[in-house]
Formats: C-alpha cells, sequence, structure tokens
C-alpha cells in the first residue's frame, strides 16, 4: 500500500455491496439494507479543524497526478459538485453559483454572505476556494447543525470534509470515492479474506425484532456448537438482542480469536415454555467468501470462488488438489463458478488465470497517457490440460472479468452464462492520516488481444436465458427479466467503452428455472443448480482442453438442452392457458400490423394504496399469425420490466393479458408515459406503443406521540430508577395525518448494552381490520399475536392508539452516564415514497427519539412530540408543457422549526430555518423552479427543533432548462431573511 501509483488492486463494483457479502459470511448476513449509505465513525485526531481540510489536498493532488482521464477533470464542476454535497450533509447551508463562475452567494444558519469566485480553473484553486467555504463552515456551523450517524464518534464536521470530497470525486467515475475510516477498515478485512468470528449468518425478523439465524457455516465454531438455522439469539454476553440492527449484532459477535462469547439461545423446534439456553462459543479465524468446491458426477471437478481477496490462490490450489485426489487419476474438467463474484485483488485474479496457463497474455493496463503497463502473462500452469468451463453473469465483475477473459481469449476456457459487469477499470488505494482511504481510478485493463472490456464485459459463449413460468397464474412469468439488470454502462458518469464490438454466442440456451431451488444455506446447491448441471455435461463430451475443441463437442448436449427448455416452456405456459409454440418471427423494419390497447379500470388510472390490475390487449390486424408474443412494459417505475404474454396470435383475433400491480401506499401523484415494448418468436421487439397513466396519491397519516415512564405495577411504585426494577414506557400514538395507516411499527432499541435488558420491545399499533376495512373476525383488538390472513392493522385517520413497552434496569453505566432507550416510529408502507427512495432522503423514513434516565433519581417527565407539518398552497400541475413551474407552501410546528428546505432533484432550492433553538413555528416558502424534460422530483423537508421531520414530494412531468436559484418567500416571518 505504500507505492502511489501502482494498481495494486481491482477493487469491487459497489463497496457497499462486497462489505455487505463479507460481513455476511463472517459472522452473519448482510449488513445493511437497500436503504441510506451511511459512513462510518470518524476517527479523526481530536482537535479536528475542517478549515484546514487535510484531507482534500491530497484528494486533489492524486486526482490531478494520476486520474485515468485527464479529460474529465473540471475544476469548476467539482467546486459546484463539493458545494451541492455541501448542501445536502449539512441542512441549513445554501450555495447559489452563478452559470460560468462570478458570485457565489452563501447561507450558513443565519449567515449571509456573497463570494466573488471567477471560474475554477486548477487544483490549487480549487483547494483555496473550498477553504474559503471551510472557514465560513469552521465560523458559523455547531455540531448540533451537522446531522450524524446513530454510531458516529468523531468531529461531525469531519463527515463534512468526506462528503465535500465525495462530491468531487462523484465528478469523476463511479467507482472513485473517500472511504471514511470504518468503511476503510472493513474493506481492509474483506481484502484480508478473514477475521475472528463465530462462523454464522444472521438476520433480523421485521415483525419483532429478534436476532435469527439463517444459516451456521459448515465446520465453523458455530455448527460444532450446535446452532442451526431459524434458532434465535436472545442474548449476546447478557446483551437482548431485541431490535439490534444488523450493524450492532455483527459487532458483538466479531471479536479476537480465542475469546469466548456467552449466547442466550432459543432453539427453533424446542416445546412452548422452555427457557432459552446458553451456548458459549470460542472465536475461530473464519473465512471471508471462501474458495469452495466439490466433484460433480463424471470425474468433473467444481470450484466457486466468490471473491478475490487476498488468499484466495492459496485455497484454490487445495481445493484442486483435494478435487484431483477424490477423482482418482484427475479431474476430467473443471466447472469455475464466478457468478456474482465482484472482483477483489488483481494479482490473486493474475495467480487463478496463470494456474491454467501455459502462455499469453492474461491482462494489461492502459494508463491517462494511453501507454501499456504492468503487462501480466501466464507462465506456469500449475494444473493440467483439461476442459473448463467458467460461469459467469451480470454480477461478474472486475478481477472475475479479467479471469474469465483470460482463459477465454487464451482459448482456455468456455464462458456460459451471461455478459459479465463490464467494469474495466482499476482503482489504487491512498491511506490517510486518519485511516481513511481513497480509492481513485487510475488505469483500464485490457483481456488478451488488447481487448478492452470497459461498458462491454466478457460476452458469453453458451448463453443462457432462465425463464420463470410458475404454476400458479397469480404469480408473475418472467422471459427477459435479465435483459434488465444494471451493468457498468448503466452506471452514472461510467468510464466510456473503448470498444462497441460484444460478440455474438455461439449457442443459446432458454430453461424453466424454478425460483429459488438452486440455493442450499452453504451456498449452491450443485445437484440441482441447472446452469451447473449443464456445465457438466458439456465438459464431459468436450473432446479436448481447448475451448474451440469443447464448443464443437457441445453442440449435441446444447441441441438436447434447447429442446428440453423449449418443451418445459410451453407446458408451463400452456398450463396457464397460454399458446407458446414457435413460428416465425418478425423484426422492425418487417412490423406485422398490430392494435394495442390499455385498460387501468373504470376510472382509466392507478391509485396508491390499492392492487390494480393493468390489462394489455393485442389484436393482429394483419394476414399471417403472430407467434410467443410477449409484452415488456417500461416508463413508470411501477410497471418497469413487468411482462406480458399473449401467445400465438392469428389474423384478425385479440389476444389479452393482464398484470397485477400494487401501488404502494406512499407513492406520489403523477402522470407518466408508460411503454409496451412487443416482441414474438423472434424475441426481439417489433413495436412499441407509449400511453400516458395517471397514478393517483392517497392521504398519508402523520403521528403524534405521548410517553411515559413509570413503575411497572410490580415496582415499589416510588417514581425513582432502582437497580433490578422492571419499568414500563407507555407510549400513546394519535394519527393526526389525513390517512390511515397502513403497517405501523413501534420499537424500543437499548442504548446502554447490558445495563438495560429489554424485555417487551415491539409494539404494531392499531386495530385488526380484514381487507375492506372491517373489524377482522376472531382477532382480539389489544392482542399483538399474529393476525389470521387477509387482516392487518391499521390506524385510521383521527385515532389514538396505547401500548407498552417493559425493560430492567440492570446495572449502571460504567462511566455513570445515564441510562438510554432510543424510540422509532413510523409506518413502513404508508410513507412519503417519493422523499425517501426516489429523492434519496433515507434519513426522512421514521421518526427516532432518546430517552435519558439517571440511576437514582426520579423517572423522566413525560414527553409529548408533534412533528411539523407540511402544507403545499400552491402545487403545480403534474404535467406541463412550458419549462417553468412555481411551488408554495407553509411549514408549522407547535414548538420551533429548525429547517425547511426545497429540492428539486438534487439541486437545493431554498433553505430557511431559525437553527436548533429556533422558535419559528410558521416558515413560508416559494420556489419557482425550471423543469428538466421528463419526470422532475420536487421534494420539501421540515425539521422541527427536536430533530423530527416531515415531508411532501411532487412528482412533475416538463421540459425545459436547468433549475433556477429559488428566494425565501417575502410573507416569511423568519429573521433570517435576506
Amino acid at each position: 500500500m505504500q507505492r502511489m501509483f501502482r494498481p495494486l488492486a481491482v477493487f469491487s463494483i459497489a463497496s457497499g455491496a462486497s462489505l455487505a457479502a463479507a460481513l455476511q459470511l463472517a459472522v452473519g448476513g448482510a449488513r445493511g439494507s437497500d436503504g441510506p449509505a451511511h459512513f462510518g465513525a470518524s476517527s479523526f485526531f481530536p482537535g479536528y479543524d475542517i478549515a484546514k481540510l487535510e484531507l482534500v489536498e491530497p484528494t486533489l493532488y492524486h486526482i490531478d497526478e494520476s486520474y485515468v482521464d485527464p479529460s474529465r477533470i473540471d475544476w469548476e464542476q467539482m467546486y459546484v459538485a463539493a458545494l451541492d454535497a455541501i448542501e445536502r450533509r449539512v441542512p441549513v447551508t445554501l450555495f447559489s453559483r452563478e452559470p460560468g463562475g462570478g458570485m457565489v452567494s452563501v447561507e450558513i444558519g443565519e449567515y449571509r454572505t456573497v463570494l466573488e469566485v471567477p471560474p475554477v480553473q486548477s487544483r490549487s484553486q480549487l483547494q483555496d476556494e473550498l477553504r474559503k467555504i471551510a472557514v465560513l463552515l469552521k465560523d458559523h456551523l455547531g455540531p448540533e447543525d451537522v446531522p450524524v450517524d446513530e454510531t458516529s464518534t468523531g468531529d461531525p464536521l469531519a463527515q463534512v470534509e468526506y462528503s465535500l470530497i465525495n462530491g468531487i470525486l462523484a465528478t469523476l467515475d463511479p467507482h472513485s470515492v473517500l472511504l471514511p475510516p470504518d468503511d476503510a477498515h472493513e474493506m481492509d478485512i474483506e481484502n484480508q479474506g478473514e477475521f475472528g468470528g463465530l462462523g454464522i449468518q444472521i438476520e433480523v425478523d421485521d415483525t419483532d425484532g429478534r436476532l435469527k439465524i439463517s444459516c451456521p457455516i459448515e465446520d465453523t465454531p458455530a455448527q460444532r456448537a450446535g446452532l442451526k438455522p431459524d434458532d434465535q439469539i436472545i442474548r449476546i454476553d447478557g446483551e437482548s438482542t431485541l431490535n439490534l440492527t444488523l450493524d450492532e449484532a455483527v459487532t458483538r459477535l466479531r471479536g479476537p480469536v480465542g475469546a469466548e462469547v456467552d449466547l442466550e439461545v432459543a432453539h427453533e423446534g424446542a416445546p412452548a415454555g422452555q427457557d432459552p439456553v446458553h451456548v458459549k462459543v470460542r472465536r475461530e479465524l473464519i473465512a471471508i467468501n471462501p474458495v469452495e468446491g466439490e466433484l460433480l458426477q463424471g470425474g468433473i471437478g467444481y470450484v466457486k470462488i466468490t471473491g478475490f481477496h487476498e488468499q484466495v490462490e492459496r485455497d484454490l490450489h487445495d481445493i484442486l488438489s483435494r478435487l484431483n485426489r477424490e477423482a482418482g487419476e484427475g479431474i476430467g474438467g473443471l466447472v469455475m463458478d464466478l457468478r456474482g463474484n465482484p472482483g477483489g485483488f488483481l494479482n490473486q485474479a493474475v495467480r487463478v488465470a496463470d494456474t491454467f496457463l501455459e502462455s499469453g497474455d492474461i491482462v494489461s493496463t492502459v494508463d491517462r497517457q494511453g501507454r501499456r503497463a504492468d503487462h501480466e502473462q501466464a507462465h506456469r500452469a500449475a494444473e493440467p490440460a483439461y476442459p473448463i468451463v467458467v460461469l459467469v453473469d451480470a454480477n461478474s465483475a472486475s478481477a472475475s472479468e479479467i479471469v474469465a477473459g483470460a482463459l477465454r481469449y487464451n482459448e482456455r476456457a468456455v464462458i456460459v452464462g451471461e455478459r459479465t459487469f463490464g467494469k474495466g477499470s482499476v482503482q489504487n488505494l491512498h491511506p490517510f492520516y486518519d485511516d481513511s482511504k481513497l480509492k481513485l481510478t487510475i488505469s483500464k485493463y485490457l483481456t488478451p488481444g488488447d481487448r478492452s472490456l470497459q461498458a462491454v464485459g466478457i460476452p458469453a459463449d453458451i448463453e443462457l436465458q432462465p425463464s420463470f413460468v410458475p404454476a400458479d397464474p397469480s404469480e408473475p412469468a418472467h422471459l427477459f427479466q435479465r435483459e434488465h439488470l444494471r451493468r457498468e454502462a448503466d452506471l452514472d458518469r461510467s468510464l466510456e467503452r473503448v470498444t462497441m464490438r460484444i460478440d455474438p454466442p455461439a449457442y443459446q440456451v432458454r430453461y424453466l428455472e424454478t425460483p429459488s431451488r438452486s440455493r442450499t444455506c452453504g451456498g449452491v446447491d450443485v445437484a440441482t443448480d441447472p446452469q451447473v448441471q449443464l456445465a457438466r455435461d458439456v465438459l464431459k463430451a468436450a473432446t479436448g482442453p481447448r475451448r474451440s475443441d469443447v464448443l464443437i463437442a457441445a453442440a449435441t448436449v446444447i441441441a438436447t438442452r434447447q429442446r428440453q427448455g423449449n418443451d418445459a416452456i410451453e407446458a408451463a405456459f400452456a398450463a396457464r392457458g397460454i399458446d407458446w409454440r414457435n413460428g416465425p418471427g418478425a423484426t422492425r423494419s418487417d412490423a406485422p400490423p398490430v392494435e394495442v390497447a390499455l385498460d387501468l379500470g373504470p376510472d382509466n388510472k392507478l391509485h396508491a394504496g390499492r392492487d390494480e390490475t393493468i390489462g394489455v390487449s393485442v389484436k393482429n390486424t394483419g394476414t399471417r399469425p403472430l407467434y410467443r408474443v410477449a409484452g415488456v412494459l417500461g416508463g413508470l417505475p411501477l410497471v418497469e420490466g413487468r411482462e406480458l404474454f399473449f401467445g400465438v396470435v392469428p389474423p384478425g383475433e385479440t389476444r389479452k393479458a393482464s398484470l397485477p400491480v400494487s401501488v404502494q401506499d406512499g407513492w406520489p401523484a403523477e402522470t407518466a408515459s408508460v411503454t409496451v415494448d412487443l416482441r414474438d418468436a423472434g424475441e426481439g421487439t417489433f413495436t412499441t406503443i407509449t400511453r400516458d397513466v395517471e397514478v393517483q396519491s392517497r392521504p398519508l397519516p402523520a403521528f403524534a406521540w405521548r410517553w411515559k415512564v413509570s413503575d411497572a405495577e410490580e415496582g415499589d411504585g416510588d417514581g425513582m430508577l432502582d437497580l433490578g426494577e422492571v419499568v414500563d414506557l407507555e407510549l400513546q400514538i394519535d394519527n393526526v395525518g389525513e390517512g390511515d395507516s397502513s403497517e405501523l411499527y413501534a420499537r424500543l432499541h437499548n442504548r446502554s448494552r447490558t445495563a438495560i435488558d429489554l424485555l417487551d420491545a415491539t409494539l404494531l399499533p392499531g386495530v385488526p381490520v380484514d381487507d375492506a376495512g372491517k373489524a377482522c373476525p376472531g382477532a382480539d383488538p389489544a392482542s399483538q399475536d399474529a393476525l389470521p390472513a387477509g387482516c392487518h392493522r391499521t390506524l385510521a385517520a383521527g385515532a389514538s392508539w396505547k401500548g407498552r413497552f417493559r425493560f430492567r434496569v440492570n446495572e449502571a453505566q460504567a462511566d455513570g452516564a445515564p441510562l438510554e432507550v432510543e424510540l422509532a416510529l413510523g409506518d413502513a408502507s404508508a410513507y412519503d415514497q417519493g422523499t425517501v427512495v426516489r429523492g434519496g432522503f433515507y434519513e426522512w423514513f421514521g421518526e427516532h427519539e432518546r430517552v435519558d434516565m439517571v440511576l437514582g433519581e426520579p423517572l423522566p417527565e413525560a414527553g409529548t412530540r408533534h412533528p411539523p407539518v407540511v402544507d403545499i398552497t400552491r402545487a403545480p400541475q403534474r404535467r406541463i408543457d412550458g419549462g417553468r413551474t412555481t411551488v408554495s407552501g407553509v411549514v408549522t410546528d407547535d414548538r420551533g422549526l429548525s429547517n425547511v428546505m426545497v429540492y428539486v432533484g438534487d439541486d437545493k432550492v431554498f433553505f430557511e430555518g431559525g437553527g436548533p433553538t429556533s422558535a419559528l413555528r410558521s416558515i413560508p416558502f416559494t420556489a419557482d423552479v425550471a423543469l428538466e424534460p421528463g419526470s422532475n422530483l420536487i421534494t420539501v423537508l421540515a425539521t422541527d427543533d427536536q430533530g423530527f421531520t416531515a415531508s411532501r414530494s411532487l412528482v412533475v412531468s416538463g421540459g425545459g432548462a436547468a433549475v433556477a436559484r429559488a428566494e425565501p418567500d417575502a410573507a416569511t416571518d423568519s429573521p433570517r431573511r435576506p
């Protein structure tokens, strides 16, 4: 890591995804979620000073000196992107830059100024201008102005610098990023390939917050201790696991090798009422993404490589030695499974490829000047010359593409599966003083024959097309789902592809796949995985080790699989009443005449919170029959990639198909264009129709709440917080919104480790009702037990509900700090999805409040909470032919508003507020914005002085120029008006 410019490693597609995979094998399950990507805690040294921007200088230096594509370095664009990132990270900031350079207006809290900033044209100028901003941030921001992740322990302003730098890097490409210390540490663990743990995969049950074992890994301390799938972990070293996040659970379970972990476990299937058992498990070195292998029928070896960490070459050789021994005279061929492999170390990829190559190029890199460097060639071929199949998919990326490309283009292996991800760039790591690391793209790599795979990938020789046609006609069928997977070329700011050529496959095999049948607790079930079985049969038929030998000999096997797949798919469609016979296909140049109609029901709309049906009819107005007609929908995110099947459509006849669509409760109102791509037996689109579809939103709930801490009934009733005492936290929730709740939850999270033992920590508020909104028969309204099918809990608009959490006080905090619990409240379905999902403001999902208690002192006073209310008084039309629109409204709060913001897409166009101690109870806003072509998301965000939030989102279809700066409404009562 000390060499600055040599590409030591090829890193994975997205660090978050690969880190999650590492943790999944380490101690139990993916860390995180599809939610917000939070940076880790800062380890900045005491006395951190944002005005120095000590990480910006080396970041800009490395960009200027070694970034792969100097033409992408735009210092002015980086300056604007850095300001945008600060705006997003710090609510009380707003910057407005004149187009082309000039003046910059600055708002930081109550501070206003204007800076004269000429167009930024150099690294030194960018550094100087950003330091001017940093000085203002230091002088006018307080720690309370910077929202931080709940696990953060460092200076909040340090995270602002991280965000600023990542704003700069986002102008380059999707793989250049600054990894804060915690994320950098996790990446190091992943690349090492092992660390101290128990060897279990875990998950959190969303219904009750329980920590559950999904899988103990074979031959690990967890398996030897008798832990089994679906066992619940009740406590870890005496700490209740109720409502622990996966990150927290991972932290508790990992640790030094040789140290014991005391688990309290409720075994799956244990008799009701049986107490959990204590299981002591000693940590061992657990492999992350280990190389796994087994011998298939016919003497064919199978090896699965999940990621290229530091030990892959060693592990591969060990497994190949074992498989050769088991096969007696050695294996007769090898299936190398690289599906889902996101990459890793370049040197490990080179060594894996070199294991099977006697000579030839493996990989080379091209630097920023276009010079070829680091040319790696094969020289050893540690394995005999047997035939090889490499299994890949759209998630095979980076180092796995190097291996696949080296073996394919040296005629050493056949590629089976689908075109790979297409990540043809190399990132280098630069460690910084605070333990963060800059991951910067410094070169592109070439596979043999100087082929670049950037944004193209490695094509399959035998392309596999899995098809899902469930027997239940209410379940969707999929034939073309894999076509919609995101690859490198789909990422924002992806490096341009170097070559446009994609080699066509030698064979294509469409087969009927049964969902989830080929996965086991430990990974791939090779006995039932259809891709592994096809690869095995191809290798058994091979007449020699070369790629050409294997492909020629595979013809009979492929023909058999094609026939079997075709028959199985036809039969599956026939069971659904669809004639899927084959026949001549059409093309766009020979498009048959058809009439297509879209049916959205009596009112021709889709409604949020309902299960809707979209009907499509196809009439063949031509003179020849159409075969295997299907429609693929697009445009509206609700239906993007969904498929409809019509089968054979004779001349003059009409076929209809319907698609069930569940519109989420919080979906925003919008009018969008929906496309239907019609394709037939040729499997190519022969015509596309476009229709406008209106989605009607529904009123959403909003929640005020009141909590009260009291002695439990069996307590002494003295109103004091005492050791050993059981305490109740009584909760009342009022739905003060205009709509009913759908999946309301309230959870209590322990912030004091073993000092508090949670007893009842999850509530499901609301009254049980059926799908028609009537009282659910046989359900006890006061019970928290599971409801009968067809029933759910709801809290109607204007209604109230009361419940109770319970916990025991076990001990004092070691440092004498107050005991803390955190209340989390929200609706998992009826929330503003425009803001949270489409806008990416994940922190606006749900509310959190901490309750502090001090041993030996009176219980805290009751708290009443009422989040702010956003009222849109002037909303734009859903579709606007012109290029501009205006949105106005007012935000109110019962105590004081910290800030009100308006975003158009990612651009903050309005900010007003009184800061964390504000007494402002009303802030009007007006934003005059220009519309981009297509869908425009306008988001209004508000936070009150207690940190509680509210939002409203609007979706407007239109077109025009860039978004303009919005000024505060002249009627605002804010003293911060300029």
